[in-house]
């Protein structure tokens, strides 16, 4: 008997050690990038209007309703700068009436880095330290962002149809066969899923989780059909604005690349927040393009995306 109890003591005890071992691991390869999310979030909601009471979001069914287009109170009327050559890039790069004109796609590109780092969330992006970014710093984290999401230097790109962008897979989605790929943005969603122009609808919903820090908004699991082309399902943080997204998508690649010490990067960063009265741990999945199939026109982020929280 008493040698059943050691021997249960001692699996106990190497159970609590490999769990804690585990927890170690996965602290060390998944970068806790906490402190920038709420930072990115909270001033991200200072930048859209302020919605009206009871005007956020019940469920990840409303995003399927008539409602959702009809009273237009699920998205901020935004006419700033950010948020207009946002939309000018959705366009350009629609898989379905790509644009074709690498001037253009450079034009455009330069406008969305220039506004995004001219922000409030890109400059507390591009910040380091307490002291404000300078024009330098500026002009260095936009050079960066372009490389990771668009491609190293615009002078070797080639013709968008040619090259893997990051930015297109993530905030508009690509043709993959007979199916949709990326795809992981809700403004873009709503632009084709509102405006009556495009053959696209909703084809299920799963909510997955409703609160973040006291603020409504929406993990939902979406499945989509466009112009005939499917994705099984896709998660997407509704509720969230373009800028937080860009801003945390690259920071956690920053940190994950830190990590492989500049090799491959394919990896999770973990964000926890409060809501609902409890502490919630969400991660974000990010990959590159892999180094030996990265022709030099690439942008280095291939994939970046919101998993289930817990």
């Amino acid at each position: 008997m008493m040698k059943f109890i050691t021997l249960f003591g001692v699996i106990f005890l190497l159970g609590s050690l490999i769990k804690e071992t585990s927890a170690k691991i996965k602290k060390a390869y998944q970068p806790d990038i906490t402190e920038d999310s709420n930072k990115f979030w909270a001033i991200s909601q200072k930048t859209k209007q302020k919605q009206k009471e009871g005007e956020k979001f019940l469920s990840c069914d409303d995003t399927s309703s008539a409602t959702f287009c009809k009273e237009k109170k699920y998205v901020s009327e935004r006419k700033d700068d950010f948020i207009k050559s946002f939309y000018a890039l959705l366009v350009y790069y629609d898989p379905f009436t790509p644009g074709t004109k690498l001037k253009v796609e450079m034009a455009l590109v330069d406008s969305f880095l220039s506004s995004f780092i001219s922000s409030p969330v890109g400059l507390a992006y591009a910040q380091e330290g307490e002291t404000a970014p300078t024009e330098l710093d500026k002009e260095k984290a936009k050079n960066y962002l372009r490389q990771l999401w668009f491609g190293p230097t615009e002078i070797d790109w080639e013709n968008a149809n040619k090259r893997k962008i990051g930015f297109r897979h993530v905030f508009v989605g690509e043709k993959k066969g007979k199916n949709i790929d990326g795809f992981h943005n809700w403004f873009q969603y709503y632009r084709l899923f509102c405006d009556g122009k495009h053959k696209f609808k909703n084809t299920k919903n799963h909510k997955l989780e409703k609160r973040r820090q006291g603020v409504k908004v929406l993990f939902c699991n979406i499945g989509l059909n466009w112009n005939g082309l499917t994705k099984d399902t896709t998660t997407m943080l509704f509720g969230s604005q373009p800028e937080y997204e860009f801003a945390i998508f690259s920071r956690c690649y920053q940190k994950l690349l830190l990590r492989t010490k500049g090799s491959n990067v394919n990896g999770k960063c973990i964000v926890t927040r409060q809501g609902g009265g409890k502490t919630v741990e969400s991660t974000i999945q990010v990959s590159s393009v892999a180094t030996n199939k990265r022709n030099k026109s690439d942008s280095e982020i291939r994939t970046a995306h919101f998993l289930m929280s817990n």
